[in-house]
């Protein structure tokens, strides 16, 4: 009995160590199965996995747009010019002389023939003078030959006088007058140089650079003042010669100029193109009503239209795609009721502030992320806020 005791004793203890080693072991499998599936898990959940992370990341709201394909687009161009006055004159004295009186200063505004200087005209009032005694001392002699004359006349038809005398009386008479005319032709020659003595405006305008002063002996021509029209300002612009072909005279543009903008209508095309910048100058009349300075920096914008078939959408649409291209992120939904994200490679053709024209793999009426587009991914779930349609710039 004791023996059969001693026997069966081994075998359960080893039969215990054999159970508390597979219990042991299946705890250590089980273990590892566990740490295996978080392991896994948490691969699942690593940022590459955009596509599994958006299966299980809740949608976020997003703003979108509806485009629409348009035929083509405008592109504005600008260009620059001056404003300068019809008429610009630096106006001199035709005769040389000494300046004694200018009656305006620069910047003052004068009438056509308004007397704006005067040069010393006292030789020439002298010689007036002159003339004006040698003149009645002809007309003086004149008489007394006229009266000589008749008396010859009325004695040669009594036979008391020659022909020879009566000849010799008409022609000091002819001589007398002819003598009498070039006085007078004299003295208006004065009274045209004591006119020209006086410097007038040649039309209304302002007055602008002074280049003399009273006391100074002029030559003829010798500058003294620039006077500048004012009542009709011009805007001088260079226009490439093919788009200057579409334009048409009369026509009314906007004119840029300093912070303002002005109606001006197109008065010219001028035919020859300037050496220098290769384009044509159009001229653009202001109103008469229009204060404007000369030598103002006018801007005309003109839009040239490209038949190029696109849509318009924010600049904020766009994304950095794969090789330098652009790309934008276009809702689409699922057959599961959802609305998740898909890129679409698209090009831009223009800039236009902050709407960008654009062509690509997207169609009209998809619906486009316009704001923040750094915020979603390829196969994210959204749910649209709102369903706008793009502007067309």
């Amino acid at each position: 009995m004791s023996n059969h005791h001693a026997a069966t004793e081994p075998r359960a203890r080893r039969g215990l160590i054999w159970r508390a080693l597979g219990l042991t072991g299946q705890v250590i499998v089980g273990a590892f199965i566990v740490s295996a599936v978080l392991f896994a898990v948490s691969t699942l959940r690593q940022p590459g996995t955009a596509s599994d992370e958006t299966t299980l990341a809740a949608p976020i709201p997003v703003e979108i747009l509806t485009i629409v394909e348009e035929d083509g687009y405008t592109v504005p161009r600008q260009f620059v010019g001056r404003v300068v006055a019809r008429q610009e004159t630096s106006a001199s004295f035709e005769l040389p002389g000494r300046l004694v009186e200018i009656l305006v200063d620069e910047g003052d505004s004068v009438r056509a023939g308004e007397t704006v200087a005067r040069l010393d005209t006292a030789l020439l009032e002298a010689s007036f003078d002159e003339l004006q005694s040698r003149v009645h001392e002809l007309e003086a002699q004149v008489e007394l030959a006229v009266r000589t004359e008749e008396r010859q006349q009325e004695l040669n038809r009594m036979g008391h006088a020659t022909d020879q005398r009566l000849d010799e009386s008409y022609l000091e008479r002819i001589a007398l007058e002819a003598a009498l005319e070039q006085a007078r032709a004299a003295i208006r020659n004065v009274e045209i140089q004591i006119d020209k003595s006086t410097l007038r405006a040649p039309f209304n305008g302002s007055v602008g650079a002074r280049m003399t002063d009273i006391g100074a002996v002029l030559q003829a021509g010798q500058p003294v003042l620039d006077i500048v029209e004012t009542d009709v300002m011009e805007a001088r612009i260079g226009i490439p010669a093919p788009l200057a072909e579409r334009l048409d005279v009369g026509e009314v543009f906007e004119i840029a100029v300093g912070d303002r903008t002005i109606p001006g209508t197109l008065h010219a095309l001028r035919r020859d193109i300037d050496r220098q910048t290769r384009t044509v100058t159009a001229v653009l009349v202001f109103g008469d009503t229009i204060s404007v300075p000369s030598g103002e920096i006018a801007r005309l914008t003109l839009e040239r239209y490209h038949a190029e078939p696109g849509y318009w959408m924010p600049v904020a649409a766009l994304t950095q795609g794969l090789d330098g291209l652009w790309s934008v992120f276009v809702a689409r939904d699922t057959p599961f009721g959802d609305t998740v994200v898909q890129r679409e490679e698209v090009e831009v053709l223009h800039f236009a502030s902050d709407q960008v024209f654009v062509r690509g793999t997207v169609s009209s009426g998809d619906r486009v992320v316009s704001v923040g587009v750094e915020r979603v991914t390829p196969g994210q779930r959204i749910v649209p806020l709102t369903s706008l349609v793009a502007d067309n710039v």
